[in-house]
């Protein structure tokens, strides 16, 4: 892999123009009274030479740029010498595990959201319950269990005498209307028994459909006489010990079913009591509680999604600002170092000279915003402006003296 020198070192001799003197006048000393005339043959001070330092010559704006996971490379999409804009992607790293990751954490989230709704859904109903149990029952609701109770009352009288009706036996006009329908039954018998007697002397004549159609109605006839035999025997003999059992059984639901309706009024009525007031708060307190710790799921879920999204950006490389790739130490295929550059990228559009050697002698005498005049080993011929921009609060020791580090930019050339 082809590299490259990012900083290119370069000795510089900054004149700053300005004088110590003069630097003092201009910005530390207080403003002199008018000054008088002065006497013949007195001499003005001389300016002292103009301060001088070397530094180093470098882009105003640079940057080493790395991974922080440890993965394959999939993609170099830039290369050496190419500029780039701010956010541009230079590497992206494989990523399908950062990838489903970030797909089951989105997947988490909108289950939790789910949950939620039903929590807040859940507290809206007991919420609902609890209003209608301190508002106590509405008019039509008591007016609606009046007429149940009145239905179920009237049930039970029927019930009650369909019961006895059954237990008293039967009565003179069941009798009589059984023993007429058995008689009414024997005589429709003894005429078709006679017809059909007829059709047997006559068979020579008769036989065929008549001797059918007469033997099918005599039999019809018979059966009829059985079956009001059988209805007359019942009337005389009354019901069963069964059929009275389920007639009381019929008596006791009907009675069971007007109770409750009863009740259910009586309750309406009186209003909702301490416990059930109780338990209705106690049922939207803990729908409540669920919302809480529903949401609490939620905000688990979304750290868990920003925490997923954060490590899949790591996989991809970007520009933090508009420069130009100066090396680039990485190729498809290769496994990625945490913390190991990979790429330097560096804004070749400004340059700045950083000094090394300024004596803390001197140092008093440079304020921010003079001016410079700079010459590079390189261009000895050319001369270069430029201004300070920020002077170091804080000495270094530079082979053996002390020092103070003053940045100077460039204007543009």
């Amino acid at each position: 892999m082809s590299r490259a020198r990012v900083f290119i070192s370069l000795l510089v001799v900054v004149l700053l123009a300005s004088a110590g003197y003069w630097g003092y006048q201009t910005y530390l000393a207080p403003a002199p009274p008018t000054p008088s005339p002065e006497p013949a043959g007195a001499s003005t001070p001389a300016l002292p030479a103009l301060v001088a330092a070397e530094g180093r010559l470098e882009p105003a704006r640079s940057a080493t740029l790395a991974f922080r996971l440890a993965a394959r490379v999939a993609e170099v999409l830039v290369q050496e010498g190419q500029p780039v804009e701010a956010g541009q992607t230079l590497i992206r790293l494989e990523s399908a595990d950062l990838d489903a990751a970030v797909a089951q954490a989105r997947a988490a989230v909108s289950q939790a959201g789910a949950a939620v709704a039903q929590a807040q859904a859940a507290v809206a109903v007991a919420q609902a319950q609890l209003d209608q149990v301190r508002a106590g029952p509405r008019p039509e609701e008591i007016a609606t269990a009046e007429a149940q109770l009145k239905a179920a009352q009237a049930a039970v009288g029927q019930s009650v005498a369909q019961r006895d009706q059954v237990t008293r036996g039967a009565e003179a006009g069941q009798v009589a209307a059984a023993e007429a329908q058995l008689a009414q039954a024997l005589a429709q018998q003894k005429e078709l028994q006679i017809a059909y007697d007829q059709v047997l002397d006559d068979i020579e004549f008769l036989a065929g459909p008549t001797e059918e159609r007469t033997r099918f109605q005599l039999n019809a006839a018979n059966e009829a006489v059985a079956a009001a035999q059988a209805a007359l025997d019942q009337v005389l003999a009354g019901a069963s010990a069964q059929t009275i059992q389920a007639y009381n059984s019929a008596v006791g639901v009907s009675a069971y079913q007007r109770d409750a309706a009863a009740a259910r009024l009586a309750l309406l009525k009186a209003g909702a009591s301490p416990e059930q007031l109780a338990a209705a708060e106690a049922g939207l307190e803990q729908a409540e509680a669920q919302v809480r710790q529903a949401e609490a799921a939620l905000e688990m879920a979304s750290a868990g999604l920003a925490a997923a999204k954060a490590q899949q950006a790591q996989a991809t490389l970007a520009a933090p600002f508009a420069g130009t790739v100066v090396r680039l130490d990485l190729e498809a295929g290769e496994l990625a170092t945490p913390g190991a550059p990979v790429v330097e990228l560096a804004d070749l559009g400004a340059w700045r000279v950083r000094t090394v050697d300024l004596a803390e002698t001197d140092v008093v005498l440079v304020r921010v915003g003079q001016t410079a005049a700079i010459t590079l080993d390189a261009l000895a011929d050319e001369t270069f402006t430029g201004r300070v921009t920020e002077i170091a609060a804080v000495a270094e020791t530079n082979r053996g003296n002390v020092t103070y580090a003053v940045t100077l930019e460039l204007d543009p050339v």
